[in-house]
């Protein structure tokens, strides 16, 4: 009678395939969560650099506003607008909202 199981054959299984699949599986999961959290974290940050960046410019161009103006009213010390003239003869007004 022949011998059923073949003790000397070459490959793998469907079971140890299956196992492989499944490992390298939860290892790209793993990787993709990695990187998803890098990528949202670095979003972020560029939010935040470019909200700092234009808060930045915004308080540069009223400083200079403010330096070269001339006539500057606040109405009362409670007021939260300033109104003031500038040298090419606009009238501004800073309000706080």
């Amino acid at each position: 009678m022949e011998n059923i199981f073949l003790t000397n054959r070459k490959g793998v299984t469907l079971i140890e395939l299956m196992v492989v699949v499944i490992v390298l599986s939860l290892i790209i999961l793993g990787l993709v969560t990695f990187f998803t959290g890098g990528v949202r974290s670095w979003i972020t940050g560029q939010n935040q650099l470019s909200a700092q960046r234009n808060a930045r410019q915004a308080m540069d161009r009223m400083v200079r506003e403010i330096r070269e103006a001339s006539n500057i009213i606040a109405n009362s010390t409670t007021s939260q607008r300033i109104n003031f003239n500038t040298p090419w003869n606009s009238d501004l007004y800073y309000a706080w909202s």
